[in-house]
């Protein structure tokens, strides 16, 4: 499904405003909540041209966990550092966890940057994770190439700044 101006998610506690003339699919193949994914590519029409996952934005919300922030920001760095091997990458770079907000949630920003030695070239990442008090995770995720980071990172700010959380008391009500 594509969606532009808004997506809602009351069921799970979300919505997110998008910026004029960018295009969401949804569901998010990812699987992080049934959230959606917005092409860098192709932001306004939503095609990703089979890019696997290495050019676009993605917001959702995880099951319930008990781990804090913290602990998830080291668990995300320990997967960057696994998948980095996996796909033989260089120039590994994981950037400290930074505090931050989500809408009204407390968050932790996430950065890593790392060569891919196949075609995809220097990607980098940037995640923000943010918990509610029933202790679901929401995720606001990038993977951009190097060359393009400052245009699609303008966007995933937007995003950012377009994502409202909507307590249980308000989803209710909807």
């Amino acid at each position: 499904m594509m969606y532009r101006g808004e997506y809602r998610n009351p069921e799970r506690r979300y919505q997110v405003h998008l910026p004029h003339g960018v295009a969401a699919i949804g569901p998010s193949c990812g699987g992080i909540g049934n959230g959606f994914e917005i092409s860098l590519t192709h932001p306004e029409s939503g095609e990703s041209e089979g890019e696997s996952g290495r050019n676009l934005i993605w917001v959702g919300r995880s099951e319930r966990t008990n781990r804090g922030l913290r602990e998830m920001a080291d668990q995300w760095a320990q997967y960057q550092r696994e998948d980095s091997q996996r796909h033989h990458s260089t120039d590994v770079q994981i950037d400290p966890p930074v505090q931050t907000t989500l809408s009204s949630l407390p968050a932790i920003g996430l950065k890593a940057s790392r060569t891919e030695l196949d075609d995809r070239g220097n990607l980098i990442y940037e995640v923000v994770l943010a918990k509610d008090h029933d202790s679901y995770v929401y995720v606001v995720g990038m993977v951009s190439p190097a060359e393009n980071y400052d245009k699609g990172h303008e966007l995933f700010q937007a995003v950012l700044e377009g994502f409202r959380y909507i307590p249980p008391e308000q989803s209710a009500a909807q």
